[in-house]
């Protein structure tokens, strides 16, 4: 998706993997519940409200720590040897991800959405190049399903206007949609987002992409694919084009045509 911006930023993010933040958690965390729920324990570890405040390197390497101090360390010390092998959760990181997961489970029931597969990954070729993803839900309706949390409101003013804007959620969809068809030898009937708000009540709804979203998102995994060829092969990603952008009048709003100059004397 970086290759939407620039070569060289996909080259970047790829050499310099980002760390998730707990938004990012929330949400993957979320899809577990949802998806895979049976999982989760093998997967994840909540820290308990009872647990000591962990200990900052400045106490743990005091000469003399506390006795409080001391009891955190045993205690995060034991923690940690009992969920080996498992990410661990904060409280607050875990209720955001309960309250997405309720919100999208309840979406999908008032909808009527009976998933026949979930967390669907499938691999194809396009135009040489290896393409790989992974399917939220195969409805039993043939659509596909992508479960989004999102700050937007659940609505065709809100998603839907996101969508609209989003290159990333229509390649998202058409690349999905490709990777079905080989798979199946068919194409699914359409592609829907479930949208889940993160803000109380937590509202979701379902949105689904008119054909113009697919077809612009088929001719940027044109783009995209076209792209990264040509970078393997000459070993270079190049930045952005090398021209002045000439910006457009109506990119100013009205208000700050309106406004009061601005004395910088």
């Amino acid at each position: 998706r970086a290759l939407l911006d620039s070569p060289a930023r996909f080259r970047w993010e790829c050499d310099n993997p980002k760390d998730p933040t707990p938004d990012m958690i929330a949400g993957t965390v979320a899809h577990v519940l949802v998806l895979e729920p049976d999982s989760f324990n093998d997967r994840f570890v909540v820290v308990p409200p009872d647990a000591p405040d962990k200990p900052t390197s400045r106490q743990i390497n005091a000469k003399k720590p506390s006795e409080d101090t001391l009891k955190a360390i045993e205690w995060w010390t034991k923690f940690r040897e009992r969920c080996a092998g498992k990410d661990v959760l904060t409280a607050s990181i875990y209720e955001d991800a309960r309250a997405y997961a309720d919100g999208i489970i309840r979406t999908m029931k008032d909808y009527g959405i009976k998933p026949v597969a979930v967390e669907v990954a499938l691999t194809a070729e396009y135009h040489g190049v290896l393409l790989k993803g992974s399917l939220d839900i195969i409805g039993e309706d043939g659509f596909i399903y992508d479960a989004k949390t999102t700050k937007e409101k659940a609505t065709r003013d809100g998603f839907g206007k996101a969508v609209d804007k989003s290159k990333e959620l229509k390649l998202q969809a058409a690349w999905y949609r490709y990777l079905f068809s080989k798979a199946t030898g068919v194409y699914p009937e359409g592609f829907r987002w479930i949208a889940q708000e993160k803000e109380p009540p937590f509202l979701g709804g379902v949105l689904e992409a008119h054909p113009d979203h697919l077809a612009e998102g088929g001719e940027l995994m044109l783009q995209v694919i076209t792209a990264f060829k040509s970078c393997e092969e000459l070993g270079e990603w190049p930045g952005y084009p090398t021209e002045v952008i000439k910006l457009d009048s109506w990119r100013v709003s009205q208000s700050t045509r309106n406004s009061a100059p601005i004395n910088f004397a």
